[in-house]
């Protein structure tokens, strides 16, 4: 069974990314990871089980003010488009990396591998397609507004956002290989890079499961598969999320500070 890890980031997260990738190497030693560097052409990694690629683009927006689609403490902050990009190549980088792999997990550069994904039983479980944490319930009030607003550069119309939107957390998906996947991500490929918007991978993973869901099977990960509430969350978990405020938390820097 071969894993790979699809990682991009920017100068920002690269000092992340790089603890990241000695977590996977102490936990999942055998996995293996792709990683999309954006605009540091002077970054060296290197590992045998890592293929680095270095993507140099230009941005004129370079700050913009967001406002965070989950996090209740941390609700605007500033971002920079190159980070953006790198959000949306990793979910890009996706389709190619299926033709070489049996599962590709989508990995934000913060999140911590705590264990070795090739002993997580439910890859060994050939009914999904894709493993994704998401929430059942519709969105409505202030949150369906936030997402709304999130989506602003997009066409809305053509997700419903209403009654449909689980609100995937693309931060760490696992996919499986094959044909259907294939073709749900090559549908993401072709439009995620044709307008660089933060969110704009949430919003085409959507749009993809517009397209696909009648054909797809998306089945929920595990809440103990991805910790993003540290204080609940963390017993028996594979990876530690580093999103938002996590990665300030002292629960993170101890977790990071075993791999010094």
């Amino acid at each position: 069974m071969k894993i790979c890890f699809s990682y991009s980031c920017d100068a920002a997260y690269l000092p992340y990314l790089k603890k990241s990738l000695d977590t996977l190497n102490k936990n999942a030693p055998r996995c293996f990871a792709n990683i999309d560097i954006i605009n540091s052409p002077g970054a060296i990694i290197e590992n045998n089980n890592i293929e680095v690629t270095h993507t140099n683009q230009v941005f004129f927006e370079e700050h913009i003010l967001i406002k965070n689609k989950t996090s209740e403490i941390l609700k605007e902050r500033f971002v920079g488009m190159a980070g953006a990009y790198a959000n949306l190549k990793k979910v890009y980088n996706v389709y190619d990396l299926l033709f070489k792999y049996d599962y590709v997990i989508n990995m934000d550069a913060d999140n911590i591998v705590l264990k070795n994904l090739l002993n997580f039983e439910q890859l060994k479980n050939d009914d999904f397609d894709i493993l994704i944490r998401y929430r059942d319930e519709p969105l409505f009030g202030n949150e369906l507004n936030l997402r709304k607003n999130n989506f602003n550069a997009f066409d809305i119309s053509m997700i419903n956002l209403e009654n449909e939107d689980r609100r995937f957390r693309e931060g760490c998906f696992i996919v499986k290989n094959n044909d259907i996947t294939k073709a749900y991500f090559k549908y993401i490929q072709d439009n995620i890079l044709n307008q660089i918007e933060w969110y704009a991978d949430s919003y085409w993973f959507l749009r993809a499961f517009q397209k696909f869901k009648s054909n797809i099977k998306i089945k929920k990960l595990p809440s103990n598969f991805v910790a993003y509430d540290l204080d609940t969350e963390l017993n028996g978990a594979f990876v530690a999320s580093g999103y938002g405020i996590n990665k300030h938390s002292s629960i993170y820097k101890t977790l990071l500070n075993l791999y010094d």
